[in-house]
């Protein structure tokens, strides 16, 4: 079972989504000069495709490119780690005194063009030491990171411009599997680049580096390559219904973008609060398999098995152990890992939750009072 623990099964994303809300989001300055996040226009839902697609899709692509930018990054990366090998570099103590600068790329997404406000990636602006963000008319500005989020992969940057094109963020979960998916970026260094495809499948979650998951994310077959990262997936309607994240990259046509839905709520926590308050349960869980059964020596029950439990944290606390099966929450059948994390992060620090669990074959229950969920290099470096 101490395979198992690879997966961090903990609410990493406290998702919170009001049912029927298709207000898009704009950040904007309030009447005391802070950012908030601000609701400023209804987005329509999707509707059957007919002949005129192709105009639709010109449309769309017209209405939210002028909002897509490319993102150039340098970072700094110490020689030591790439020239000596680890037994040598006592050695050379001098390497490590000049660091190696790297360039990277990615996409934004202007979400308020008033502001200079670009959403982006985590991982494109991460450790960067310089910024710059061009416009599709070509123009550039040196852009500052203003606030992260590491556990969704969301980064705000600024740039000092006004007055620019803005995307309207949408609402995926209106749109059924299927429809069109149209993907603009710059894979490559190919800037705005159009891809077109459809939605593959919502809810998908997919390991990341640091032993974190994102979650709930948009697949889609629209073509998607290194570059593309922060970039927009939008409908036919031109709205972005998500930020393309992840690929792949032993398959085509599988990419993953962030959902609009999540996109939401992280910007406007993070211009309300500064941070992503999440809860916590403090352990690594999996969905259970019959054969995973037979090689822990459990009693096969359809639910979620605990493969590992943090000592001293809220799951722990409530009496949780290794290789219990909780298969229900709050009364509600849990059969999958992913039923298990939804139900946990449409939560609040300081909820009690009520589990149903299978322990050595007889049902016990345990109340578990959620915490807050640590900060990402306390949850690495633990992990």
């Amino acid at each position: 079972m101490v395979a198992l623990g690879a997966l961090i099964g903990l609410g990493l994303g406290a998702f919170i989504y009001r049912s029927g809300q298709n207000a898009s989001i704009t950040a904007q300055l309030n009447e005391k000069g802070y950012l908030e996040a601000r609701p400023v226009a209804n987005v329509p839902t999707a509707g059957p495709v007919d002949a005129k697609s192709q105009s639709a899709i010109v449309a769309a692509v017209q209405k939210v490119g002028p909002a897509v930018v490319k993102i150039d990054v340098t970072t700094r990366t110490p020689q030591e780690a790439a020239d000596v090998p680890p037994l040598f570099r006592d050695l050379f103590p001098d390497r490590d005194r000049e660091p190696r600068l790297r360039q990277g790329e990615g996409s934004g997404i202007l979400i308020n063009g008033q502001r200079g406000l670009v959403l982006t990636n985590y991982h494109v602006v991460q450790d960067a030491a310089r910024i710059k963000v061009q416009l599709k008319d070509g123009r550039r500005f040196t852009g500052q990171v203003l606030l992260t989020d590491p556990f969704s992969d969301v980064a705000l940057v600024r740039i000092p411009a006004e007055n620019l094109p803005t995307a309207v963020l949408g609402n995926s979960e209106s749109l059924p599997l299927g429809a069109w998916a149209i993907a603009i970026g710059n894979p490559l260094g190919f800037q705005h680049t159009v891809t077109v495809g459809v939605i593959s499948a919502y809810g998908r979650d997919l390991p990341a580096p640091g032993g974190l998951q994102l979650e709930d994310l948009i697949q889609t077959d629209a073509a998607i390559n290194p570059g593309n990262s922060g970039g927009a997936l939008c409908d036919i309607y031109g709205n972005v219904v998500g930020m393309n994240t992840a690929i792949m990259p032993v398959a085509q046509g599988i990419g993953f973008a962030v959902s609009a839905e999540t996109l939401k709520y992280v910007v406007g926590e993070l211009l309300s609060k500064g941070k992503v308050v999440r809860p916590w349960l403090g352990l690594s869980f999996v969905t259970l398999e019959e054969d995973m059964a037979k090689e822990a020596r459990v009693k096969y029950v359809p639910g979620v098995i605990v493969a590992s439990v943090r000592p001293g944290q809220p799951a722990a606390r409530a009496g949780l152990k290794p290789n219990d099966i909780i298969v229900a929450v709050e009364g509600k059948p849990v059969h999958e890992a992913n039923v298990l994390r939804q139900t946990i992060r449409r939560r609040s620090p300081g909820d009690t939750v009520k589990f149903l669990v299978s322990r050595n074959g007889k049902m016990r229950s345990f109340e578990v009072t959620l915490g807050t969920m640590p900060k990402v290099e306390e949850i690495t470096r633990r992990s």
